[in-house]
């Protein structure tokens, strides 16, 4: 798992304050955390959810899977920029667009389709075990974590 003070660093890197050359003060990593916490709430409020674990203590885990982690630092580096008298490239800019994407790509799940009850099943419409010759109609349970489970 990757830290939240590891995801900050990455984006600072992205915009040429690697920590080799850059050492950021207390207060600098403090309000990139917080710009942090806000970006991944705001994605939160539109519907990309990634498991980003919102808090004050910088070392803790970020929570984010893998293949999250370098859109919310790049995301992150086009947010901080101008904050440290930075332009945003070009290049980083388009990189940034395409890793919005990508999050949002990985977030959308494609629902699963209900027969109705009036479709017939097929085979030249034999009756199945059921002695019925068309889909049953299923309702699908809600689970807590906005699913659907369907028995």
């Amino acid at each position: 798992m990757t830290t939240k003070l590891q995801i900050i660093q990455q984006a600072l890197g992205e915009i040429g304050l690697g920590t080799y050359v850059f050492d950021p003060s207390p207060e600098q990593l403090q309000a990139a955390l917080d710009r942090l916490n806000r970006l991944s709430a705001m994605w939160d409020g539109i519907g990309i959810r990634k498991g980003y674990v919102l808090g004050d203590n910088i070392d803790s885990e970020s929570g984010l899977p893998d293949t999250a982690v370098d859109p919310f630092a790049t995301l992150l580096a086009i947010a901080l920029a101008p904050s440290y008298g930075k332009q945003v490239p070009m290049t980083l800019a388009a990189a940034g667009k395409e890793a919005k994407n990508a999050l949002m790509i990985t977030n959308n799940t494609i629902p699963r389709m209900v027969y109705p009850g009036t479709l017939p099943i097929g085979r030249g419409n034999q009756v199945d075990v059921r002695q019925s010759a068309y889909f049953g109609e299923c309702d699908p349970l809600t689970t807590g974590v906005d699913g659907e489970l369907t028995l």
